[in-house]
């Protein structure tokens, strides 16, 4: 669900900040899918309903799985944030 939320804020910021193509990698191919899924009604969550709807705006949204090792900055800053509040930040 975090990754979910990640992605929504991500995409409406780059939305908001004037991108029209986007690239998205995650290293989790549960999310990959999901995003991916045309069919709504199999997945019952309000955090998919919303990036999905930022997904359908006219832009270009490229969504691909990239393995844990390719991910190495993320997977560490996932790593260093866990269990702090969300203002927190990473200097």
């Amino acid at each position: 669900m975090a990754e979910l939320w990640a992605t929504h804020d991500g995409l409406l910021h780059a939305w908001r900040l004037g991108y029209r193509k986007v690239e998205l990698e995650f290293d989790c191919r549960q999310v990959v899918d999901i995003l991916k899924c045309d069919s709504l009604d199999l997945i019952d969550s309000a955090v998919v309903t919303l990036v999905h709807k930022l997904l359908r705006r006219q832009w270009e949204v490229r969504i691909r799985h990239v393995r844990c090792e390719a991910n190495s900055v993320t997977d560490k800053l996932a790593k260093l944030m866990r269990g702090q509040p969300r203002t927190t930040s990473i200097s």
